[in-house]
């Protein structure tokens, strides 16, 4: 996703504030079915008589106020109060995380590309090649982005994330390139993330293919999910960190794929939705007879587990050899597909958790993110 480091995807498995003020926006906001918004909370859209209105209700976890832009052909004469203008369809954009990049290359848009941070991280062999060719720009480490380099780019938009109040793109709004938050990694629900997809769609004027791919993605999803009964395996999830061990809450993305794919895990009653912090010790006694582990974080193979705690090897997980990591999908710069594609492709990521336990509800599959570590 943004950048490999064990507490930030910690955070990616987990998490209304008050409407911002209508300002200049006229009264007669409308909703549309064209519109629908089925699963994601991290945004609403309207459609107002300037253009459409989209709301990020909680732009970082704990958010007290949200967000508002105005996605418009043509800016109006005085700009609404408290709401950004976005000019579209946007002919160029920065994004700054890889969740994001799927987003325009599956509608199309992978040439409006024109910046982002460690292009190392990139997957994708569209985006590679334009890196390749000097049209997508390096803009620096993570969210520390050189604003000189953005600046020289004049990119129509910002594509953002945040994780507190502290918006280190403010310099950058203020000289006039807008900045929208994305906040997909606050969906709870697998197909919430894959929704924002929509809102791609709308910068880009390629809403009807936005909405098509999620179509899509979400028929597969709910094909594959109605092949499994609930209540099989025992499942538990992470690593330790220091001494704290990261398990996924009870209502978190994590928890409702591993639902979804027929498992039983081990902190489904929890009422979280970011990560549980654990000690190894409440961890084994709840998880030491659980058949499968999925994704602990950093390993690559079983030995390394042992090598690195050799209390790893008494769960009955490892020593029947049911380990799975998501690094099947590795490029030559260290990138990783399913910090990529996984937010976006829910489908795939439920296929790969189901053909793990259940080989024979999808007999002509093959594991495309996960890998057994062997």
């Amino acid at each position: 996703m943004k950048h490999f480091s064990f507490l930030f995807l910690i955070i990616l498995t987990a998490c209304s504030t008050p409407q911002a003020e209508r300002g200049q926006i006229r009264e007669n906001v409308v909703s549309s079915d064209r519109f629908h918004v089925k699963y994601a909370t991290g945004f609403r859209i309207s459609v107002v008589d300037e253009g459409i209105m989209l709301d990020i209700p909680k732009p970082y976890a704990n958010a007290s106020k949200g967000l508002r832009y105005l996605l418009t052909e043509q800016r109006p004469a005085k700009a609404p109060d408290n709401t950004t203008i976005i000019e579209v369809p946007v002919q160029s954009i920065v994004c700054t995380s890889t969740t994001h990049l799927p987003l325009l290359e599956y509608i199309g848009m992978s040439q409006r590309l024109v910046g982002f941070p460690d292009t190392d991280l990139i997957f994708s062999p569209v985006f590679r090649k334009e890196v390749e060719k000097d049209k997508i720009k390096d803009l620096g480490n993570g969210q520390s982005i050189n604003p000189e380099h953005v600046l020289s780019l004049s990119p129509d938009l910002i594509m953002a994330y945040t994780m507190s109040n502290n918006n280190e793109f403010d310099k950058l709004e203020k000289l006039g390139i807008p900045t929208l938050m994305n906040v997909d990694y606050l969906e709870n629900h697998p197909l919430g993330r894959a929704e924002w997809i929509k809102v791609a769609g709308l910068l880009f004027g390629r809403y009807a293919e936005a909405d098509s791919v999620f179509r899509a993605i979400e028929a597969e999803y709910l094909r594959v999910a109605a092949l499994v009964q609930p209540g099989g395996e025992c499942v538990f999830s992470g690593s330790l960190y220091g001494d704290t061990w990261f398990m996924p809450g009870g209502e978190s993305f994590a928890a409702r794929l591993l639902a979804d794919a027929g498992y039983d895990y081990a902190w489904k009653e929890t009422r979280q939705t970011g990560a549980l912090q654990l000690s190894f010790e409440s961890v084994f006694d709840q998880a030491r007879e659980c058949t499968y582990w999925i994704s602990p974080f950093g390993f690559t193979d079983m030995a390394g587990l042992t090598a690195a705690d050799e209390r790893y090897g008494a769960f009955e997980a490892w020593k029947k050899g049911k380990v799975y990591a998501f690094d099947a999908r590795l490029s030559d710069t260290g990138s990783n597909d399913y910090m990529e594609q996984g937010y976006l492709r829910a489908d795939i990521v439920l296929k790969d958790l189901v053909k793990i336990r259940r080989e024979d509800l999808l007999p002509e599959y093959s594991l495309y993110f996960y890998r057994k570590l062997e």
